[in-house]
């Protein structure tokens, strides 16, 4: 077996000796699951696996200098997007307050402006003028703003850019004249925004949201129900018509790839070309103070001292998903103590699999404890996994300042290496650690081709919902999510009837892949055997359908040649750009599928290429990045 990690490499040394590996099956299952993370921990140390853990000064003024030199190459040579790429790089290497980290965002704000992207260009401008960007220069810099301010049509403030930009000139032939008067303050931009001939905007999908203030939001149309059966699911408590909204939500917790990390907001994953490094890491940039100061103080306080070990040992971000649940959850290890003599917290590992939150605030821990884990199903192979990952994390958080603590009670020791803190932490990456196997969410953004017609989804991280991960699967779904930077949105696809379930899919849809496939997945991946209509009645793939074979219809539904001619109008919109889509070609495609839902029996390949369609629309209306000209995905 290649060692490729870390963890690779702990499990070949493991697995080397099978009668080894059955003595330790054989041992570890009459282990409570409150003494496995201690286990995992002596195996580890008996085969000289834990690695040494040094701290890093991930911040670099030569590195800053060096980017920054790669920066002005590229611009030179007309590059522009590449440029950008390194100024980025320059401005996370750069320490806080410096020239080098000045000199990054005055350089970007060039690079963008030749992009055309004016307000992101601004942004940066503000930032080199109120840092320690040289006098001498700065008269550059008012010149671009006025520039910048002319391209996006704002008179107001020409003249003050003008005069300052003149004042900037003086200085600069006469520094006797001292420092000129600041930027105008009454100039403000937000952050978040980019500029619209960089990156094309369409409208959200027709129909009011809520404020972000009203999260989490949930129809009052749907319901969470319990049975022995489906466990915590979704049901319509009410008609739901194709097209309406289930659900919005912040995530628990979540995490963003670090392949990403120089393109996107590692707080609320918008992405961004004016993004501002944390100022002690390299390895975190935000779109804004206020992103940045909500990660510093919910989880980024602690891990930024220990997150260059995620990179270093190739952790992924799903897997360090179980860090920052942690931090939330202990408010970075100030409530630890808390939590471990709370009459329900104390056991991580024992939940109630019928409880029903009363609301889905994602600040109750209760409503995140009582997720299912599936920990007691879990085989053997995958327990040592998540049990040697939980291991490794704990490891590397004794370096941090997670568990300093003057109690005498936390630095009773459980074992010689290990305080009660230290394991119950463990305890609890270890039980978070199942709770993301089955219930996380993949954040996607849909890259949108030049032709504005080819679409592809790339993950650019992982999250834990409350309200959504009580969504059961369907291959044969009628629901589906999408995402507002970190904000899932949940809407039908269907018709959905009173009383009826209301399903996501887990990845698996009958259209693409065969029954037995999907059922082997399942059983292995979540734990459950599907029984949806798909997989009852084994539906054949959709590419083995024919679109043209008109479905049988059910009783007192439209005729024959009605059904024609709904057929040919919804080809006829399936055939347009999802960009184009306003209020009332949605209306139309929706009201023709609830029409073809009450009228034609499944499977019908017209029918689910119009769900396909909708799915499209929600996509290119959330996170969306569009490839047109250069694109940062190339260089990030």
């Amino acid at each position: 077996m290649e060692a490729t990690t870390l963890l690779d490499y702990i499990f070949a040394t493991f697995w080397k000796d099978y009668e080894e590996y059955v003595m330790a099956e054989e041992k570890f299952r009459k282990l409570s699951l409150d003494y496995r993370f201690l286990y995992f921990y002596n195996i580890l140390k008996k085969k000289k696996c834990l690695p040494d853990v040094k701290p890093v000064t991930t911040k670099s003024v030569t590195k800053a200098i060096e980017f920054r030199k790669l920066g002005d190459q590229a611009f030179c040579k007309k590059r522009d997007v590449e440029a950008v790429k390194y100024y980025t790089k320059s401005a996370a290497a750069a320490l806080p307050g410096s020239a080098e980290l000045a000199s990054a965002y005055a350089n970007r704000s060039a690079a963008l402006y030749r992009l055309e992207g004016y307000t992101a260009a601004l942004i940066d401008i503000n930032r080199a003028l109120k840092g320690s960007y040289p006098e001498t220069l700065k008269s550059k810099l008012e010149d671009r703003k006025r520039n910048c301010l002319i391209k996006l049509r704002a008179p107001d403030q020409k003249i003050s850019s003008f005069l300052s930009a003149v004042e900037q000139l003086a200085i600069s032939l006469n520094p006797a004249r001292g420092k000129p008067p600041s930027v105008p303050a009454n100039f403000e931009f937000d952050n978040n925004l980019t500029d619209v001939n960089y990156e094309h905007r369409f409208p959200l999908p027709p129909e009011n949201y809520p404020e972000p203030t009203t999260l989490p939001y949930t129809s009052n149309k749907v319901k969470v129900k319990y049975s022995p059966q489906f466990g915590r699911h979704i049901v319509a408590t009410k008609e739901i018509k194709p097209g309406e909204t289930l659900g919005m939500e912040d995530p628990f917790a979540s995490t963003l790839a670090l392949n990403y990390k120089y393109s996107h907001c590692a707080h609320c994953y918008v992405r961004s070309e004016s993004l501002i490094p944390c100022p002690t890491c390299s390895l975190l940039m935000f779109c804004s103070e206020k992103c940045l100061s909500v990660a510093y103080s919910r989880y980024h306080r602690v891990e930024c001292k220990i997150l260059h070990n995620a990179e270093h040992f190739d952790i992924r971000d799903d897997i360090w998903l179980a860090v920052r649940m942690l931090m939330i959850v202990t408010k970075q290890g100030e409530e630890l103590m808390t939590l471990m003599k709370h009459p329900i917290y104390k056991n991580p590992m024992k939940i109630d699999p019928s409880y029903i939150p009363t609301n889905f605030d994602t600040g109750d821990y209760l409503n995140i404890h009582n997720l299912e884990d599936h920990a007691t199903k879990a085989p053997f192979e995958q327990n040592y996994s998540l049990g040697f990952t939980a291991v490794l994390i704990v490891h590397i958080l004794k370096y941090s300042s997670f568990f300093d603590e003057k109690n005498e009670y936390a630095k009773k020791k459980v074992s010689p290496d290990f305080s009660s803190k230290e394991c119950y932490a463990g305890t609890l990456l270890l039980k978070f650690l199942f709770v993301i196997k089955h219930n996380a969410f993949k954040i996607t953004e849909t890259l949108i081709g030049d032709d504005l017609v080819k679409f592809d989804t790339l993950e650019i991280g992982s999250s834990i919902y409350i309200f959504h991960s009580y969504f059961n699967h369907s291959c044969e779904e009628n629901g589906a999510k999408c995402f507002h930077k970190n904000v899932i949105v949940s809407r039908t696809v269907q018709l959905v009837n009173t009383g009826e379930q209301i399903f996501l899919n887990y990845g698996m849809n009958f259209g693409k892949t065969p029954c037995k496939d999907r059922l082997n997945y399942l059983r292995e991946e979540y734990k459950f055997d599907c029984s949806c209509q798909a997989c009852t009645f084994d539906w054949p793939l959709l590419e083995d359908t024919n679109a043209a074979t008109l479905p049988k219809l059910r009783r007192n539904s439209i005729k024959s040649d009605s059904l024609k001619v709904f057929s040919a109008r919804t080809r006829e919109l399936r055939l347009q750009p999802s960009l184009s889509f306003d209020r009332v070609k949605f209306d139309l495609l929706c009201n023709h599928m609830e029409i073809y839902h009450k009228s034609v029996k499944k499977p019908w390949k017209e029918y689910y290429e119009c769900q396909k369609k909708l799915k499209e629309i929600y996509s290119t209306a959330a996170n969306h990045y569009c490839q047109k000209m250069d694109s940062f995905l190339q260089c990030l």
